[in-house]
């Protein structure tokens, strides 16, 4: 589940079948904050197993998940958070 990943904010939590999170990143500015969740964004569709989109709450860029109830199966949710881990591993290596 998106709460128990460390490096992530649940922005908004689900309403109906949307829920929207951002990179958690003390210290940063806005800007880098958006910028860096943005990216996270294109490593999770660049594996093309789950697609995702972002929007803007009160300034901050935020990825959102969009959860259809009884067309989601518990494998897809599995993959997509696969997905998300995999991408914040891969951009914690490339800022190193």
């Amino acid at each position: 589940c998106i709460e128990e990943i460390p490096e992530l904010e649940l922005i908004a939590p689900a309403d109906l079948s949307i829920l929207a999170f951002a990179l958690r990143l003390n210290g940063s500015s806005l800007q880098e904050r958006n910028r860096r969740t943005r990216a996270l964004l294109q490593a999770i569709n660049k594996k093309n197993r789950v697609h995702l989109t972002g929007t803007t709450v009160k300034g901050l860029f935020v990825i959102r998940v969009a959860i259809g109830v009884f067309r989601t199966h518990k494998r897809q949710i599995e993959v997509l958070l696969e997905d998300v881990k995999s991408a914040i591993h891969t951009l914690h290596e490339e800022v190193l």
